[in-house]
């Protein structure tokens, strides 16, 4: 929040956001999990998922507050607001939209990937999908499959609910085309 309301550190945080991106989940899950301090398990996953969802949340809250209109946070600063006044009445609300896509986006590819966690020794729906892997036993891996596509849905459904809820009333109306 704080590198968009200052407008810096704006390629550090791009590319620590891209960077993030680039490094696979399952190869952290197996980095974790190799080291004795966390070992293999549900702390090794929960590790590499945190750190897999550090990188949207990341980029989109930059991107959200440093692309609120100039004119808007000029017109708080000449009205006499502080910058902490700008940064929470001003940029965060506004911003929100593009937050909680990020935030969105975060968890639905979270709750998708932790599936990997059994990989590492981590329970969850992911154990239908490695032990029905394991056995050939398509059934198994399949309701897995299924059971971790409608979780991955109805969270997604959720958070839309919510992130429009938390999206301020001006910003949620949808301009009408003219006719």
């Amino acid at each position: 929040m704080l590198t968009g309301h200052f407008r810096r550190f704006g390629g550090f945080v791009t590319n620590l956001g891209v960077i993030g991106r680039a490094v696979p989940t399952f190869a952290l899950l197996l980095i974790f999990a190799s080291w004795d301090v966390i070992g293999v398990g549900d702390k090794a996953a929960i590790l590499a998922l945190a750190i897999f969802a550090i990188p949207p949340l990341l980029t989109n809250t930059y991107v959200g507050v440093r692309d609120v209109d100039g004119a808007v946070v000029d017109g708080a600063t000449g009205m006499g607001m502080t910058d902490g006044q700008v940064l929470g009445r001003v940029e965060l609300p506004t911003a929100i939209p593009l937050i909680g896509a990020g935030l969105r986006t975060t968890t639905v590819q979270v709750v998708a990937t932790a599936t990997l966690a059994a990989l590492v020794g981590g329970g969850g729906l992911g154990r239908y999908v490695v032990d029905g892997f394991a056995l050939q036993d398509v059934t198994l891996m399949m309701s897995g499959v299924v059971l971790v596509s409608v979780l991955s849905i109805g969270t997604e459904a959720i958070l839309a609910v919510v992130q429009r809820m938390a999206t301020p009333l001006p910003l949620r109306q949808r301009k009408k085309s003219a006719s």
